[in-house]
């Protein structure tokens, strides 16, 4: 239920004030929600899971407050991916030799 309130600004009317909802941690049901990975695109399943959990699928979504259900991913290693993601990447690898030169450097 949402309160309504005139605004008056020198005695004259401006316009309705609306007072938001904002979710206390007591009042939150929180649901659990099986999803199943097999042969869904990795980028795609990410995209519809992660507003689930920050709670932005329900209509009494609070930014600073954890309104988000539980989700359970079954069959995670039959997901697919595309793009360049398949191929194991080395530029951890490269940064660390990378550091390692510069830190050998300064030790000279």
């Amino acid at each position: 239920m949402t309160k309504v309130a005139k605004i008056l600004f020198f005695g004259q009317y401006i316009g309705f004030l609306m007072k938001s909802f904002m979710a206390k941690k007591e009042l939150l049901e929180r649901k659990w929600l099986l999803v199943d990975a097999d042969g869904a695109v990795l980028g795609r399943m990410a995209g519809k899971i992660a507003p689930i959990l920050m709670g932005k699928t329900k209509p009494t979504y609070t930014p600073h407050i954890d309104t988000g259900d539980y989700v359970i991913v079954v069959n995670a290693e039959k997901v697919k991916v595309t793009g360049k993601k398949a191929r194991p990447s080395s530029t951890i690898t490269t940064r660390i030799f990378r550091a390692a030169i510069n830190l050998s450097a300064l030790l000279i």
